[in-house]
């Protein structure tokens, strides 16, 4: 541990040739130094040293302190944690440092040595997240899991304010940053106002979410109004969003990713949602053009679920697909969590869409 327990030591150096300085630089108390001590030869030499030590010092107190400062200011206008003071780490001890620093290289383990999840499902990521229809149901479940990765995250609502704010204050119990922000993606200006209002709150976005989406049966059934809902939610919605937050995360010059939950039935035909599967698809072909469009410091992806999370228990047409499914199962919403946190660890995977459907697409 020598460097922390050098530059200990220089801290000691320097407070000490400050004392000595005001008594060796000054001549008339150099003359009565020599004059009340038979020692006065050791005392220049002392002195010297001391000035010396002060003198290299310098540089670093009224350089790099100061730089030090701005270098925080800047990361958290990019939207990345402040960085922890180097008075602290100096402050610490040195076993302290080497054992955070292990535990932190370790955190994927058992003390016996077992692994609970892999080393990439724990480490901590940060940055500020932005989930739309993050309230409830799966958009809840990956708000809470970005919030445990280390982000801050912007939970979006449409209608649901009341299970938003129950979630901002579920995840601040946990020790995790959050806000509630009220999104309408049928209208383009409340879009681009929630971008600079999250910014302007919490800092730059580094991570959008598109995961709210309506589900419901085709045009045929309800005429225009539904196609047009259907459409806009799903499709205009979260694509202008993500030009909007693409746009802004390249100005910043953040290296950024988008992630859009699409559909299985985006790629597949689903009888009596036409509409449905058309904006689904849309939103594919969206996420593979914006990838090209924001490379190379922004990713955009896409997860296409299958039998992830049901309407209700009992649903029929989900029991259906269950049994339908090569792997004979649901993943539950922890499919999802573990394709985003994969998809936010794989810094070379732009415009892919990540099946997790357990094989349903095959069939």
């Amino acid at each position: 541990m020598w460097p922390v327990n050098g530059s200990r030591m220089c801290i000691n150096v320097f407070t000490r040739a400050v004392v000595e300085q005001s008594r060796f630089f000054c001549p008339w108390g150099l003359v009565m130094t020599a004059e009340k001590s038979k020692g006065w030869g050791r005392r220049v030499v002392a002195g010297f040293k001391y000035g010396l030590s002060f003198f290299l010092m310098a540089p670093f107190l009224f350089f790099l302190v100061p730089l030090w400062f701005v270098y925080r200011q800047t990361e958290r206008w990019a939207g990345r944690p402040a960085p922890e003071a180097p008075w602290k780490v100096l402050g610490q001890d040195g076993g302290e440092v080497h054992r955070a620093g292990f535990e932190k290289r370790n955190a994927g383990t058992t003390r016996a040595g077992g692994p609970t999840e892999p080393v990439m499902e724990k480490r901590v990521i940060g940055g500020v997240a932005l989930v739309t229809g993050g309230g409830n149901r799966l958009g809840a479940m990956i708000s809470q899991d970005l919030a445990a990765l280390g982000f801050v995250v912007a939970v979006t609502y449409h209608r649901s304010e009341a299970e938003a704010t129950r979630l901002v204050r579920q995840i601040e119990s946990d020790g995790g940053i959050a806000q509630a922000f009220a999104l309408d993606l049928n209208n383009p200006v409340s879009i681009a106002a929630l971008v600079e209002e999250v910014e302007l709150r919490l800092g730059c976005i580094t991570l959008l979410v598109n995961n709210a989406g309506v589900f419901f049966q085709d045009a045929s059934q309800g005429g225009w109004e539904v196609m047009e809902q259907l459409f806009k939610v799903n499709l205009q919605g979260p694509l202008w969003l993500s030009m909007k937050v693409g746009a802004a995360m390249k100005k910043s010059g953040v290296r950024g990713q988008v992630i859009t939950l699409c559909d299985l039935w985006g790629e597949r035909p689903l009888t009596g949602h036409a509409a449905y599967g058309a904006a689904k698809a849309g939103m594919i072909m969206a996420t593979k053009v914006l990838a090209r469009d924001l490379a190379p410091g922004v990713r955009v992806n896409a997860i296409a679920p299958g039998a992830v999370l049901p309407p209700r228990e009992d649903h029929p047409g989900f029991q259906a697909m269950l049994a339908r499914t090569p792997l004979a199962g649901e993943a539950g919403p922890d499919g999802v969590r573990h394709a985003v946190r994969y998809l936010l660890g794989a810094d070379f995977v732009t415009g892919e869409v990540l099946h997790v459907d357990g094989g349903r697409g095959l069939v």
